[in-house]
C-alpha cells in the first residue's frame, strides 16, 4: 500500500492535513505500507524514514526511476490531495494499482482565487480531471465537493465521506453562560478569511470585549486600539473559545466555500461559540441543521439574549455529533473497502 504525500513529522504534526494523514495511517497500522512525496526543488539528498510498519521516502523528482518503481510495484494507492499527484500522475495510468484519491477543496478554483493566475488555474484543472478520471474511489471532506467534482467532470465513482472532525468531543464541558469574551477571532490572515468585515463588527462595539488571535501579526488591517490582537500557539486557543460568544468565521459566496468543510466553523461549533458569517451555505453544514448569526446583524445592533445563544449553541452541538458519527462511519466503511481489496491483492 503506497501512500502519496508526506508522513508527518513532530514539527509538521500540528495543522489539519497532518491529522488526516494519522487519522488515516491509523486504520492500516498493522500492515506494511510506504509513504512516498516528490519534490521538484527539496530532497536532493533523499531521505528515508521507517517507523515499524511504514516507510517514508521523501525524494527529488531527479529520482524518478525509482519513483517509478514504487508506485508500479504497488497494488494499492491512496493519494492525500491532487496536489500530491502533480509530479507523478503520468505514471498512475501505466498502473495497474487500485487509486483512492482523498480531495480536501476545489482545488483549481483555489489556485485562480489566490493567485490570479489563469494558466496555472488550466494547469490544475486537467491535473483534476485526469486524476479523478483516474481514481477508482474518492474520499471527501463534504458531500456538497464529491458532488461538485464528479458533476464537473461529468463522471460517477464511489466516494467515502469522511469529514474534517479534527478535535476531539469535548461537549461535555461546555458551559452556555458566563462567557467574558464577546467576539473572537482566531485564524489566518487571507483575503479569503475576511478580516475587513470582521473590523466592521468591532468597530460597531467598542463596549464589548474582543480578542483576535491572528497566525502572522505582520498584515496592513487596521483593528480597532481597543481590540487586543495578538498571536498565541494554536494549543493555547481552546481555553479562549470556552470563554467566547461569538467567533467570527466570515466567507463570501464563492465555489470554494460552498464545497469547503472548515475546520474553524467546526471548531467554533465544538467549544460553544456562535459562528458569526456572511454567506451561510458552507459545505454540508446546513443540510445537517447548523445555527449562525450574520455580520450585519451585529453591525445593525441586533441583540442575541443568552436564551438565543444557547439555542444556537444546543443545535451546533447537535450537528457536531452528526459529523463525528459521519466521519466514523466513513472511516469504517473505507477500512472494510480497503482491507478487502488488499485481501483480494495477496
Amino acid at each position: 500500500m503506497l501512500f502519496l504525500t508526506y508522513y508527518p513529522n513532530s514539527l509538521e504534526s500540528k495543522d489539519g492535513f497532518a491529522h488526516r494523514v494519522f487519522q488515516i495511517d491509523e486504520l492500516f497500522k498493522n500492515i506494511s505500507r510506504k509513504y512516498l512525496y516528490v519534490s521538484f526543488k527539496k530532497y536532493l539528498i533523499p531521505q528515508k524514514t521507517k517507523i515499524g510498519t511504514l516507510e517514508e521516502y521523501r525524494l527529488n523528482i531527479i529520482y524518478f526511476p525509482f519513483i517509478i518503481y514504487l508506485i508500479l510495484k504497488s497494488k494499492l494507492i491512496y493519494i492525500h490531495s491532487i496536489y500530491n499527484a502533480r509530479l507523478i500522475f503520468p505514471i498512475l495510468f501505466i498502473s495497474k494499482a487500485k487509486v483512492f484519491l482523498e480531495i480536501h477543496g476545489a482545488l483549481p478554483e483555489e489556485v485562480l482565487f489566490t493567485k490570479n493566475n489563469l494558466v496555472l488555474f488550466k494547469m490544475y484543472s486537467l491535473l483534476e480531471k485526469l486524476v479523478v478520471k483516474r481514481a477508482n474511489f474518492l474520499v471527501s471532506v463534504s458531500a456538497v465537493l464529491a458532488n461538485h467534482v464528479t458533476q464537473k467532470w461529468k463522471i460517477e465513482k464511489k466516494y467515502f465521506l469522511i469529514p474534517m472532525l479534527t478535535i476531539g468531543d469535548i461537549t461535555n464541558k461546555i458551559k452556555f453562560s458566563c462567557r467574558d469574551i464577546d467576539f473572537i477571532y482566531a485564524g489566518g490572515i487571507h483575503k479569503w478569511q475576511c478580516l475587513n468585515k470582521v473590523i466592521q463588527v468591532l468597530e460597531n462595539h467598542s463596549h464589548r470585549t474582543s480578542k483576535v488571535f491572528l497566525s502572522d501579526l505582520k498584515h496592513n488591517y487596521k483593528f480597532p486600539d481597543y481590540v487586543d490582537v495578538s498571536s498565541i500557539p494554536p494549543s493555547e486557543v481552546s481555553r479562549y473559545l470556552l470563554n467566547s460568544k461569538f467567533g467570527f468565521v466570515i466567507r463570501e459566496n464563492h465555489i470554494l466555500n460552498k464545497v469547503s468543510c472548515p475546520t474553524k466553523l467546526i471548531e467554533y461549533m465544538l467549544y460553544g461559540v456562535v459562528p458569526v458569517v456572511d454567506f451561510e451555505d458552507l459545505g454540508d453544514f446546513v443540510s445537517l441543521g447548523y445555527k449562525s448569526v450574520n455580520y450585519i446583524d451585529l453591525i445593525n445592533g441586533v441583540i442575541f439574549d443568552d436564551k438565543k445563544i444557547c439555542e444556537i449553541v444546543q443545535a451546533n452541538i447537535e450537528v457536531i455529533r452528526k459529523i463525528d458519527l459521519l466521519q466514523r462511519s466513513g472511516l469504517d466503511k473505507l477500512r472494510l473497502e480497503i482491507s478487502h481489496l488488499l485481501n483480494i491483492s495477496k
